[in-house]
């Protein structure tokens, strides 16, 4: 029963606690900017004329800067901190020159990816234009984690 109730616990935790900080982090970063601010809402005003009439999500999605928000939110957010640790328990990892034995856990932190000023210039500044013009940056965005494990609510 203990099993169950922490089981329950950790699946409202996540599916609440982690999107409604994400929105709170995020929704300050974009008061407290007032480029993104303004970048954001013309950007909506455009999408959106008649707010009684709103487009479909699939028409949201594609808006750039608010695509690029979203994005900066869960880069600087970083809720998960802890190591998300994996096992690979029946092959032999291979990293650049090195070999990592099976059964050898293994393990990252998405803070440190989304803070790493080699990937991310200024770190610390909320900068949705990181994000315009190009995609390649998208794959250091790991709020989720990646792979097989990766958080169920990642859509």
């Amino acid at each position: 029963m203990t099993r169950l109730v922490d089981e329950g616990v950790i699946i409202v935790g996540a599916g609440t606690d982690t999107t409604a900080n994400t929105l709170e982090v995020t929704t300050y970063y974009i008061l407290n900017t007032p480029q993104a601010l303004q970048n954001l809402v013309k950007e909506l005003d455009e999408a959106i004329p008649n707010p009684s009439n709103p487009p479909s999500w699939q028409k949201l999605e594609q808006l750039p800067y608010l695509r690029a928000t979203i994005l900066e939110g869960h880069r600087i957010t970083s809720l998960m901190t802890s190591r998300l640790i994996r096992v690979p328990t029946n092959e032999v990892l291979r990293y650049n020159d090195w070999s990592i034995p099976a059964g050898t856990p293994v393990s990252m932190t998405t803070h440190f990816t989304h803070y790493d000023p080699a990937i991310f210039p200024s770190p610390l500044e909320f900068r949705p234009e990181r994000f315009l013009g190009s995609s390649e940056l998208e794959k250091y965005v790991v709020p989720f984690s990646k792979g097989s494990r990766a958080c169920l609510g990642i859509k």
